[in-house]
């Protein structure tokens, strides 16, 4: 009986010794597991940082994109205003240049015509 008194006095020590080294197991566990886990916060809140970065950035080239684009819209728009301005204005110098030809033609029809009446005029002083 003496034995087994022993046996068991031995046995409860151990189980005893094993719960006290299970108990410092889970609690070296537990204080790796918070570790990872406030790692694990703070990678998760870094990744949040650098995707609202990253939605700013491309909100920014949107924005950039789209002025670059009305920009452009703008200056398609002043080209063609200026094309146009100039065709007219190459119309009008065509027109005008016509109209200079027809002046001329005109000046040296009239220059015939003073120079035959200058001679009519000194017929006629001749004349009288």
């Amino acid at each position: 009986l003496q034995g087994n008194v022993e046996n068991l006095s031995q046995l409860v020590q151990a189980k005893e010794a094993l719960i006290k080294n299970l108990k410092r197991e889970l609690e070296e566990l537990s204080q790796q597991s918070s570790h990872r886990e406030v790692a694990a916060r703070g990678a998760e809140e870094e990744l949040r940082k650098r995707l609202s970065n990253a939605t700013q950035e491309l909100n920014r080239c949107r924005d950039a994109l789209g002025a670059e684009k009305a920009a452009r819209k703008d200056m398609e728009s002043e080209l063609k205003c200026s094309l146009s301005k100039a065709r007219s204005l190459e119309q009008q110098v065509h027109a005008l240049s016509e109209e200079a030809c027809q002046l001329r033609e005109n000046l040296d029809e009239n220059k015939e015509e003073r120079h035959r009446l200058v001679q009519i005029e000194a017929s006629l002083d001749l004349a009288r």
